[in-house]
């Protein structure tokens, strides 16, 4: 999955240049920006398991349904 989420992402910027809607450094930058936020995030996610984006965001489950992909969360009331 790595490898294509980083080719998409690459495309896109190469989609940018090529339009010249943004300058080569920008589209790094941007790059850099996103690839250190998520390394953070990650991180972050790993030492804190149960933080509270984990809690919130993250489904408890998938569950198929007449045909269809249900998503189901379980937030604690405390």
């Amino acid at each position: 999955m790595t490898p294509a989420s980083y080719g998409a992402a690459t495309l896109v910027g190469v989609a940018r240049l090529y339009k010249n809607q943004h300058w080569a450094s920008d589209v790094v930058a941007g790059g850099s920006v996103g690839v250190m936020s998520g390394i953070l995030f990650d991180r972050y996610n790993r030492k804190y398991p149960s933080n509270i984006f984990n809690r919130v965001f993250l489904p408890s489950s998938l569950l198929p349904y007449h045909g269809r992909l249900t998503v189901e969360w379980l937030l604690p009331l405390q």
